[in-house]
């Protein structure tokens, strides 16, 4: 059998390739070779001066360079050695992963690993000196974890955050261990509790029979609505979502907003901060949130304020369309499965604004890809009503995407969630006439 190659088109031998193989395996050892040499320790330096030193980012890493000699800190090594090791080890992790002032600032080194040492070798009193400092550095790479998805303010529940440019001591170094012993299977949980409620809609969580304890419908769900509202509140400590909070505010006041509407709110974060705030959710976790499905309630012109169920007081059922300064939307959006669900849902919280209002919109996912839109000039958002005005990151790659109301768009009749559940658009056809389209283009080139 003969091989037809095409025309102009060089044909891929086994030596070819494997040439490419080894090249490609010789650029993963160089990187290998490098990572692991800026784990190199250097000994008589103080912390200060570490964090003072030009340093080069390595994922989110970051060594110091000395001028002393190198000294490599290790898992295993003997007592002697072990609480500077863990002193080093502990300062690289914070210098890479800290993200906020109590951590960035900190003179807790010596102290923190101190605890640490003392608690390993009460637990484990058998075990040899290498072992323990084993499992030491265990338990710090643990704590870079819990500092890498910012756990660090309830790591330090109860501390006093400093000034900038402030150093601070710890008051009690053992209890952050407590806490990092606890946070972790705490936190899995909370995060299962809020999968499988977004799994289940809103309309399940809003059901009354599910929300009362031993109830047999709520014995079969896999969370409650109560499950559903403490681990949803959880999050407000979390360092980016402070971060984020922290930026929607600043956007809603530097466009001047007096009115806010909070959409999908939970605990209010809002509460207190402008004149007036109205904050909705489906399963509210604060008593000055207003129950209500957005995608259900009645956009009503004319309206002064939110119109609630005469028998139900907490249950909102109409809002002002065009009637507030302000809307935010956060971490609301990836709750829903469809992308009509998602769009319907922009699309409303556009309406309620008055023209030259902002809607604020935070997202742990890049929102080009949650509403399927290729640029930010897409017309889209003119669709809606909206024009793009500013965006900001916060900590974990979170989005802060302020839009602003313009005339026209986002006038035509808003969907219930009944009707959007009754449309038959398939979220995947452009994706996957996409990845076919790439399949065959591969195919032709390995040909």
């Amino acid at each position: 059998m003969t091989t037809t190659v095409a025309p102009g088109r060089p044909r891929r031998t086994i030596t070819s390739s494997l040439l490419a193989a080894g090249a490609a395996l010789a650029a993963a050892v160089n990187t290998l070779q490098w990572r692991s040499a800026a784990y190199v320790q250097r000994a008589g330096t103080t912390d200060a001066a570490v964090r003072e030193t030009p340093s080069h980012l390595l994922g989110r890493r970051k060594t110091a360079v000395r001028d002393t000699p190198t000294v490599t800190w290790q898992n295993r090594v003997s007592k002697v050695d072990r609480l500077k090791s863990l002193q080093h080890h502990f300062l690289d992790l914070t210098a890479g992963l800290a993200q906020t002032t109590a951590w960035q600032q900190l003179r807790w080194s010596e102290p923190l690993c101190l605890a640490l040492e003392q608690r390993v070798e009460a637990e484990s009193p058998a075990s040899s000196e290498e072992d323990i400092s084993a499992m030491c550095h265990k338990r710090l790479r643990k704590l870079g974890n819990a500092l890498r998805v910012g756990w660090e303010f309830e790591l330090l529940e109860g501390q006093a955050q400093p000034s900038p440019g402030e150093s601070q001591e710890l008051s009690d170094p053992s209890a952050v261990w407590d806490r990092l012993a606890l946070l972790g299977p705490r936190k899995q949980e909370n995060y299962r509790h809020i999968k499988a409620g977004d799994r289940q809609g809103s309309a399940t969580l809003m059901r009354p029979s599910i929300q009362q304890p031993g109830s047999d419908t709520g014995a079969k769900l896999k969370t409650t609505a109560q499950d559903y509202r403490v681990a949803v509140a959880a999050q407000s400590s979390t360092v980016w979502h402070q971060q984020a909070t922290s930026l929607a505010v600043d956007a809603l006041r530097k466009a001047g907003a007096e009115r806010v509407l909070d959409i999908g709110s939970s605990f209010n974060p809002l509460h207190g901060l402008f004149p007036s705030v109205t904050a909705l959710d489906v399963v509210p976790a604060h008593e000055s949130v207003l129950v209500a499905d957005f995608l259900e309630v009645e956009l009503r012109e004319g309206l002064a304020d939110v119109l609630v169920d005469p028998t139900d007081s907490s249950r909102c059922v109409a809002v002002p369309a065009g009637g507030y300064d302000g809307a935010l939307l956060s971490m609301v959006l990836r709750a829903f499965k469809s992308l009509e669900s998602r769009r319907e849902m922009v699309r409303r919280a556009a309406l309620t604004l008055r023209p030259g209002g902002v809607l604020v919109i935070v997202e742990r996912t890049y929102l080009g890809t949650m509403l399927k839109i290729r640029t930010d000039k897409d017309t889209f958002w003119a669709f809606m009503g909206l024009r793009k005005i500013h965006a900001s990151r916060a900590a974990r790659g979170t989005s802060v995407d302020v839009f602003q109301r313009i005339d026209g768009g986002g006038t035509l009749p808003t969907k219930t969630r009944s009707q959007i559940a009754d449309m038959s658009i398939s979220d995947n056809g452009p994706v996957k006439q996409f990845f076919l389209g790439w399949l065959r283009w591969l195919r032709t080139r390995l040909r």
